[in-house]
């Protein structure tokens, strides 16, 4: 249902129509935590889990920012307030096209973090994983519409796809 990725802002650019090489990965993939871990989590969860890293990132106390970057989700849309209170500044979440229910669990894949408890590393890393669906898929196409609206800030992504 959810696939997560840290935030990271490093890694070089492919242009449209380059093939993309293993060294391409490893670039962006360079990390000493590859391991992927798929695990159910319930929305409510899932949306505090959230809200969490929004606010690592978005409080106005530098004090208590404790992030730069939030996470990458994956089949997931939403609304962001930035300058909402800490719990009210993500909204109108979507998994899969369908609100958020915050009593049903979701499969969630996620990497790039200490293990979840509790939760078993799966047997490829995440360098491993998107080599493999790279050989498969040959032409790898990047879907251009962004999943989060920022609601409070002006905030043009269009400009990036043109």
């Amino acid at each position: 249902d959810v696939a997560t990725s840290p935030g990271y802002r490093w890694g070089t650019t492919v242009l449209p129509g380059q093939k993309i090489t293993v060294e391409h990965v490893y670039d962006v993939l360079g990390i000493t935590y590859p391991q992927v871990f798929i695990m159910k989590r319930k929305g409510k969860d899932l949306l505090a889990l959230w809200e969490d890293v929004a606010d690592n990132v978005f409080n106005p106390n530098p004090l208590y920012q404790q992030g730069g970057d939030m996470s990458r989700l994956y089949g997931v849309e939403y609304e962001l307030k930035i300058n909402a209170k800490q719990g009210e500044r993500i909204r109108n979440v979507r998994i899969k096209g369908k609100p958020l229910d915050p009593n049903k669990e979701y499969v969630v894949a996620v990497y790039g973090g200490p293990p979840p408890m509790g939760v078993e590393p799966e047997k490829k890393n995440i360098r491993e994983i998107v080599i493999d669906y790279i050989r498969k898929k040959k032409d790898v196409e990047v879907e251009r519409k962004p999943n989060v609206k920022v609601l409070d800030h002006p905030y043009n992504t269009d400009c990036y796809w043109r």
